[in-house]
């Protein structure tokens, strides 16, 4: 499940605005693919910091988790136009980079409680030991 969807794009920028960031094949609409695309690498990068403090992907995103997403991918899409990007845009990407961080450092935390994430378990397969037994006792 996606952390946000076109509907929190919308609520950023006007529905034109993201025609025009969307549209590559001139067809005067939003490009769905696109914005699922962008989305679903935004919140692959939300993952890679939540996974520090919680189990991922979350089933049911808080509203922040939401926001954080509806930044970045803004940001994504402005960046694939290329020139100017809006001061408030950078602006938001960075904030949303820095909270993302903090949630990482467990210094800001979700408004929903979550599930921690265990323990992390490393499984170690060892060939032949080096030094056996029979080794150590000629010594």
């Amino acid at each position: 499940m996606a952390y946000c969807g076109l509907p929190d794009l919308e609520r950023r920028i006007s529905l034109a605005e993201l025609v025009a960031l969307t549209d590559d094949l001139g067809l005067g609409q939003v490009d769905q693919g696109l914005v699922t695309q962008v989305i679903a690498e935004v919140d692959g990068l939300i993952d890679s910091y939540l996974v520090a403090q919680m189990e991922v992907p979350l089933a049911n995103p808080p509203v922040l988790v939401r926001s954080l997403s509806a930044d970045l991918a803004l940001f994504r899409l402005c960046l694939r136009r290329g020139g100017a990007i809006a001061l408030e845009v950078k602006e938001q990407n960075r904030s949303a980079l820095e909270s993302l961080a903090l949630i990482a450092q467990g210094q800001l935390h979700l408004d929903e409680p979550l599930a921690k994430a265990g323990p992390r378990q490393v499984r170690v397969q060892t060939g032949v030991p080096a030094f056996g037994s029979s080794q150590l006792d000629r010594y």
